[in-house]
């Protein structure tokens, strides 16, 4: 039950599978995807709550292992993981994503409970973009996030 998409986050966990396909918004235009990978379900609530109000697509995996497996069949434009998960830990998931050529350059936003110097040196050597403490301020975290959703000047150097 680890692979879903969020479709009712009110009390119980109750998801649907990924979609193969892209995610299309009003008019056609491709909607942000916000892929979390949280295995508490407050905070999946929240997040959940404060992606939808911006308008993104999110999708909730629960399990290290199974973002492993699903992540690369619907790329995200951005990952929201926990440092510790069931089955795979948060940097694990990370280095996998960073070693598939499709998923390099999506954003990676760590959220983790462990606040220490050597926890977030080795977040950066995972290859995570942004480390956050929880607790967390929503206001901060969403700033942070439409920071990494931001395309970078370099993006269209090469076109």
């Amino acid at each position: 039950m680890g692979r879903c998409k969020t479709a009712n986050l009110a009390k119980n966990w109750i998801f649907t599978p990924f979609s193969d396909t892209l995610t299309l918004g009003v008019g056609g235009k491709f909607m942000t995807r916000i892929c979390i990978v949280e295995d508490e379900m407050n905070i999946v609530e929240a997040l959940h709550y404060l992606f939808q109000n911006e308008g993104w697509h999110v999708d909730v995996i629960s399990d290290g292992a199974e973002a492993v497996k699903t992540i690369p069949n619907t790329p995200p434009s951005l990952v929201v993981l926990d440092y510790m998960l069931p089955s795979l830990s948060g940097l694990a998931v990370a280095q996998q994503i960073r070693a598939d050529s499709r998923l390099s350059d999506v954003p990676i936003l760590m959220l983790s409970a462990k606040g220490q110097e050597k926890d977030k040196q080795q977040a950066e050597l995972a290859g995570i973009n942004k480390f956050m403490t929880k607790p967390f301020s929503n206001s901060e975290l969403l700033e942070q996030v439409k920071l990494l959703l931001e395309p970078s000047p370099f993006d269209n150097a090469s076109r």
